[in-house]
């Protein structure tokens, strides 16, 4: 048996130590509320308070100065002020502290104002109690915690935002502008004041309704990033746009960018004017060697054994190839000065795409590669330059034989879709990684090389493809994934009656 024990000896109570401690300051001329007040915070259980006192405003203020404080519990009527401006004068010092008013049951209007001017509650007098005082002292520090936290990040972002050197704006769904970064202001020079709730196309373009190729306007259509260039005064700008979109996907703005490439375009100038001097310089020395090459591979100038002919037919290989790149940069140069016409006329789509299919036949044969036109019967005839459309059909079927193994599948797809026509070009080829699409258009890029058979490329096709589309006030894109082939697209505008009238 064991001794020493009584049953009915109690337990020991460990109270548990609060983890926090809130400063509290009470500016209240009443001692005898202020001690009510004391009283109530000292029967606190999850938290402690640290409470100051100050009997007059003046007080207060100086307090707020030299105690570190969390919280103030402000009555708004004091020996040294009245009303509203006692609150003022509290907020004025010390914006980051919560301040909660207590008032008498007939000043709620005057606690309210307080409330609106930046106050985070308002407790009245006679109804607190150790549960209310509790919960409204740490319901306002943490609110005040939240809006300091969230006015933190907001001017973290605002410093971002007009670090950007590019003109930002965020538009809505009218083209009217919501926000903007200072490079905006200084592009329009325009403040703040004037910019924000205008349309866009009003302060960008000095236009009341979208100009033609608006960029959010194909956002529109297409629900992804869209771009126009385009010059104001003596520079140049390129201005791209993004969707902005909520959680179901609904349009309701979009991110205007806009670059100045004025020095971009001068380079690109002088590079065409060199390009083009060059070109133009080589062809006609060009054309004498390639004749000559001729003259030699047909046997005009004496037989070739078998290992002569093979080097000619290499250097052959190589002049054409050479040949390719003068032409495709004597087009660049005659795009970039505007200097290439189109010659519209109407054209049977459908027939075209058969017509550089077929020609394009044996380089897919000798692959064992399936190339096939999907078309649709009875269309309706496009206003388009038929030689410049089919450099682009050639292009882009010659590019999917290229990078298409063996036993593969090409197929060209023709749709009607009203007021335009939508042309694709699908391979089962080695496809193309995603940070090479937005590269793919560029002048002189070239990818997979290794991987694709056949001819050498010049790296100006599909540029020059995109120029052509463009001029006709179409677009061309791409999705592709490495190993699952690609899908080149391209849009044109149908029948245009009025074009068509200006040309006859």
């Amino acid at each position: 048996m064991i001794t020493g024990l009584r049953t009915d000896q109690k337990k020991p109570v460990i109270r548990k130590q609060p983890a926090e401690v809130i400063r509290v300051l009470l500016i209240e001329d009443n001692p005898g509320y202020s001690e009510v007040i004391r009283i109530i915070l000292d029967k606190a259980r999850d938290i402690r308070f640290d409470l100051t006192s100050a009997t007059r405003l003046s007080e207060g203020l100086d307090l707020l100065a030299d105690v570190g404080t969390d919280l103030v519990l402000l009555d708004l009527k004091l020996p040294d002020s009245q009303g509203i401006e006692t609150f003022d004068t509290v907020y004025a010092q010390a914006r980051s502290v919560p301040i909660i008013v207590l008032t008498v049951t007939d000043s709620d209007v005057l606690a309210l104002e307080a409330v609106q001017k930046g106050a985070q509650d308002y407790l009245v007098k006679e109804q607190v109690d150790a549960k209310s005082l509790g919960h409204a002292i740490r319901y306002a520090v943490e609110r005040k915690q939240m809006e300091q936290m969230l006015l933190n990040a907001a001017q973290e972002w605002r410093t971002t935002f007009d670090a950007i050197s590019d003109a930002v704006c965020l538009i809505d769904s009218e083209t009217k502008i919501v926000r903007c970064n200072k490079a905006m202001t200084k592009l329009l020079r325009k403040p703040f004041a004037d910019i924000i709730g205008q349309s866009c196309c009003k302060l960008i373009h000095d236009s009341n309704r979208p100009i033609e190729g608006c960029p959010f306007e194909s956002l529109r259509k297409t629900r992804r990033r869209e771009e126009i260039i385009l010059q104001r005064h003596d520079h140049w700008f390129r201005i791209s746009v993004d969707p902005l979109s909520d959680e179901e996907e609904n349009l309701k703005g979009g991110v205007h960018i806009i670059t100045d490439i004025t020095r971009e375009k001068e380079i690109d100038k002088m590079k065409s004017e060199l390009i083009s001097n060059v070109s133009h310089e080589l062809r006609t020395p060009l054309s004498t060697i390639k004749e000559g090459i001729a003259l030699f591979y047909d046997g005009a100038l004496g037989p070739l054994h078998v290992d002569q002919k093979d080097m000619i037919t290499m250097v052959k290989k190589n002049i054409n190839w050479l040949s390719r790149l003068i032409d495709n940069l004597l087009d660049l140069s005659k795009i970039e000065s505007g200097r290439m016409k189109l010659k519209k006329t109407l054209v049977d789509i459908s027939a075209l795409a058969k017509e550089v299919s077929l020609s394009l036949h044996d380089r897919a044969n000798k692959k064992n590669i399936a190339l096939a036109v999907i078309k649709i019967k009875d269309m309706l005839p496009i206003y388009i330059d038929r030689d410049r459309i089919s450099q682009v059909l050639s292009n882009l079927i010659a590019n999917s034989i290229k990078f298409t193994s063996a036993n593969g599948r090409i197929a060209v797809g023709i749709k009607d879709k009203e007021k335009e026509v939508e042309i694709s070009v699908s391979d089962t080829g080695v496809g193309i990684s995603a940070k090479n699409i937005s590269r793919l258009f560029d002048r002189f890029s070239q990818f997979n090389r290794n991987y694709g058979p056949g001819e050498q490329g010049t790296g100006l096709g599909l540029s020059i493809s995109k120029e052509i589309i463009e001029m006709h006030g179409g677009r061309i894109w791409v999705e592709s994934e490495p190993g699952k082939g690609s899908t080149f697209t391209l849009i044109l505008p149908r029948l245009i009656r009025d074009e068509i009238f200006c040309n006859i």
